[in-house]
């Protein structure tokens, strides 16, 4: 039997469950809805069933519930959602917030206003399904896109502690973890440790040398201390010593590379035949994870930026082997998660130690640890081949190899994850793999190995790759036969709402999608690319880049459009847009992750940096806006921004990116 839901995926063989189970999670619906929302001593308060990570779905769904209330921003009390208390919800992931939640909770909004109104119980309000034409946020625009700046006065005058590391609990002491230099899929324990040294440090409370502190098959060693600098000074005077299994990788089978995993790569009539390679590439969130712990009374409260706390308190309770009721989980803000903050670690290590120690422990990860210990986008690599006959796609056949998104190594051991695999396909790899246009004849096929470092969900899991590599691919084709990329795509689209805001990126551009030029020594051009992110949201972008003599490229200009449905608060799905396009930028320019025999070596943002400030283009935006519902914005760009670019570069220098990031050295203008 397999089981899969919106967290990582566990597999149930034989009668014997692996832990942690796949919380239960109800539908999104009215009735759930309506446990989110009340009414008493004359104010309203709302219980955010989503984790909130500036993605901006905590103004958007007040302004959901304040349109149907006929109420302001100040007159509602948001709350952030815990374990216990509240319905339960599902992961916040794959941009489904506003999808999934905006009606629900407007019709149970509106319910509770008629009950209120009339005088009712509104302890026991039943929820009265409407039209959804008849809902005042869906036909009264003059309070939806309200300025969110009534979030941050909130912030600023109500004293809230929005992060983790806000927190801070009377008698609470600081906590690290510390593991081996070595890839987490080899077996390391702590062999060697001076703690006389240790003892000796200012602060030093006590080392904990426990095998169930465990990452992967990382044995940690557990320290406490009264400040994170003591911390640091015990960390550097324990000297610890690791033992590290044999190395039982083999390195050659496990690197992502397409013409190792198809090297019989079919013949066939493809005017085309392109390789394209994308690094791994990690999260980067501003804020590296962390967590706080402590016991009151027989409950254990953990305090957490995660997607999912419904996973944390059961995959703590299934360690601890307590009843989940015992632990309950506080969801704070996130400072960056993209995907990379869904199960549990910095957590469970917060657990073990607090409980171990009975005081109240904050572990937070350095950024050192935040790239060795979290996962990470897998690397991946392609080969196309295509042809086009009469300006249409004749043959299409396309290889990927890659690692593992849902069936991550960072939950699944190694025999469970074949198992999985036999079974399942992993759909966050394949997620935007099809190419949006009519196509006669199509083949793909993908092949996946298990690398040494943790692989898992990264922005939009594999759609923002396989774009990138389609995308390119095409525009490829499109040079071959003269035929002009954009009105290929508003002819070939699949969609007719892609073909339309194809159409429409032409019209902000005014066209600019093939005329290159040069001024004062620099390289000038222009790229076009599209796609559709989960068959439900549609973005097209145009991207203008300059390329100097060095080959050093700067993304100059991007004009995007972008349907998304019913837009809530088009400023918050606009910053979506530009989040999405400084990835974009990214993933072409800068994301890189080094590693060395299966273990992550990049330890800071120098080792893998970030786009900078001076490095993100100029942005025009126009949201292109159906009579449909919500369908996502979180993610939606990253299929367009980034092969944009690439093709903006193809035709600046002449040259075709294939590896990615780009390197200088590659496009230097003679």
């Amino acid at each position: 039997m397999t089981l899969l839901g919106s967290s990582p995926l566990f597999v149930a063989i034989g009668g014997c469950s692996l832990i942690p189970p796949i919380p239960a999670r109800p539908g999104v619906d009215t009735e759930s809805a309506r446990g989110w929302i009340s009414f008493a001593e004359g104010r309203y308060r709302f219980i955010l069933p989503r984790a909130e990570m500036g993605q901006g779905i905590e103004i958007a769904l007040q302004q959901v519930i304040c349109a149907e209330l006929g109420i302001g921003l100040r007159e509602l009390e948001t709350v952030y959602h815990q374990s216990s208390g509240s319905p339960p919800s599902r992961a916040t992931v794959g941009s489904e917030s506003v999808q999934d939640f905006a009606i629900p909770i407007a019709q149970a909004a509106a319910s509770l206003r008629d009950a209120v109104e009339s005088g009712g119980n509104i302890g026991q309000v039943t929820v009265v399904e409407r039209e959804i034409d008849s809902l005042r946020f869906w036909r009264d625009t003059s309070f939806i896109g309200g300025s969110p700046n009534d979030e941050t006065h909130a912030k600023l005058t109500k004293g809230a502690l929005p992060f983790t590391a806000d927190v801070a609990v009377a008698g609470m002491v600081f906590g690290r973890v510390l593991r081996a230099p070595a890839s987490l899929e080899l077996k390391s324990i702590p062999s060697r440790y001076n703690l006389e040294a240790a003892q000796s440090v200012s602060g030093f409370i006590d080392v904990l040398d426990d095998d169930a502190l465990t990452l992967g098959k990382s044995v940690g060693l557990g320290i406490l201390a009264a400040s994170n600098d003591a911390l640091n000074d015990i960390e550097r005077v324990l000297s610890v010593e690791w033992s590290v299994e044999e190395k039982i990788l083999n390195l050659e089978d496990h690197e992502v590379d397409v013409d190792r995993h198809f090297p019989e790569f079919p013949d066939g009539d493809g005017a085309l035949d392109l390789r394209f390679d994308i690094k791994a590439a990690p999260h980067n969130p501003i804020e590296p994870r962390s967590a706080l712990a402590d016991m009151q009374g027989d409950r254990l409260h953990i305090w957490t930026g995660s997607q999912d706390i419904f996973y944390v308190r059961d995959t703590i309770s299934r360690n601890l082997g307590w009843e989940a009721e015992r632990i309950l989980v506080h969801s704070m803000r996130i400072g960056g998660a993209f995907g990379g903050k869904t199960i549990c670690n910095v957590e469970w290590e917060a657990a073990r130690l607090a409980t171990h120690s009975g005081k109240p422990v904050q572990v937070q990860w350095t950024r050192a640890q935040e790239l060795a210990n979290a996962f990470h986008r897998p690397p991946v690599s392609y080969r196309i081949q295509a042809a086009m006959v009469d300006g249409e796609i004749s043959s299409w056949t396309q290889r990927i190899a890659s690692s593992h998104i849902l069936l991550t190594n960072a939950v699944l051991p190694d025999w469970l994850q074949g198992i999985a695999g036999t079974f399942i396909d992993d759909a966050g790899v394949t997620r935007g793999s099809v190419p949006p246009y009519k196509t006669r004849d199509f083949e793909t096929d993908v092949q996946m190995c298990r690398l040494g470092f943790h692989t898992g969900p990264w922005r939009g899991l594999g759609a923002g790759p396989n774009a990138t590599a389609i995308e390119s691919a095409l525009d490829e084709l499109c040079i071959a036969n003269g035929t002009d990329p954009l009105s290929f795509r508003v002819k070939n689209a699949t969609d007719e709402r892609l073909s339309r805001v194809c159409d429409s990126v032409g019209t902000l551009s005014n066209g600019k999608t093939r005329k290159a030029y040069s001024v004062m020594g620099k390289r000038y051009g222009y790229g076009m690319a599209a796609g559709i992110y989960k068959g439900k949201s549609y973005a097209a972008a145009v991207a203008e880049v300059s390329v100097d003599s060095s080959g050093n490229v700067k993304v100059e200009h991007i004009w995007c459009t972008h349907d998304c449905g019913k837009v809530i608060n088009p400023d918050r799905v606009k910053a979506q847009i530009e989040g999405n396009i400084a990835w974009g930028v990214g993933l072409v320019l800068r994301d890189t992750l080094s590693t060395r025999n299966g273990a992550v070596q990049s330890r800071s943002f120098f080792d893998c940096p970030i786009p900078r400030m001076s490095e993100m283009p100029s942005i025009e935006i126009e949201l292109v806006e159906p009579d449909e519902n919500p369908t996502g914005a979180g993610e939606t760009m990253i299929v367009a921004a980034p092969g944009a670019i690439a093709n903006a570069i193809r035709n600046a220098t002449g040259m075709r990116p294939t590896q990615f990031p780009v390197q200088p050295s590659d496009y230097t203008i003679n």
